[in-house]
């Protein structure tokens, strides 16, 4: 076992767990603590777009009067009253809909769309992770390397996905 692993082995462990754990908090959020109905109105949206010279289309970024942001996958919305549906510790939009059609399966923002399946890989991945290294004495610091490289950017690319859709 190298010098790397036994000095860095105990912190991430903590690191991943901590990951873990927060994660678990934000599926608790969603899918298990009540949450709120609001009611609001789209006062503008804008195009959410990457890549070189903005080509890449992903959807669109509302906002509203009382302030909540929300992305669809696609900009066919049809009257400016919605109805949102808000999770109760992170304020997470988990629904949106008005009087002629719910929105809820093309939306992209928060813990919906890519940034779901990105955090559903980030929770296996932390979770092997911590296996190995709880459970294998002679880790090698390849092996642990891997796990590092791979968690980090897994949590990295999660964030950058959250936030470019929030």
């Amino acid at each position: 076992m190298s010098i790397l692993v036994d000095k860095y082995r105990k912190t991430t462990v903590v690191c991943l767990a901590v990951i873990l754990q927060f994660i678990g908090l934000m599926f608790f959020d969603m899918y298990v603590l009540p949450k709120t109905n609001i009611e609001d109105t789209i006062t503008h949206y804008q195009n959410i777009k990457t890549g070189k010279n903005d080509t890449n289309y992903l959807g669109s970024q509302f906002y509203t009067e009382k302030g909540k942001t929300f992305s669809l996958e696609k900009n066919n919305f049809e009257l400016n009253e919605v109805v949102l549906e808000e999770t109760l510790l992170f304020k997470s939009i988990t629904a949106v809909r008005n009087e002629k059609k719910d929105y809820t399966n093309i939306l992209i923002s928060d813990l919906s769309g890519i940034t779901l399946v990105l955090t559903i890989g980030l929770v296996l991945s932390s979770g092997f992770g911590i296996l190995v290294l709880e459970r294998q004495q002679n880790v090698s610091e390849n092996k642990f390397l891997n796990i590092v490289s791979l968690n980090s950017l897994l949590f990295l690319v999660t964030l950058y996905m959250y936030f470019i859709q929030s």
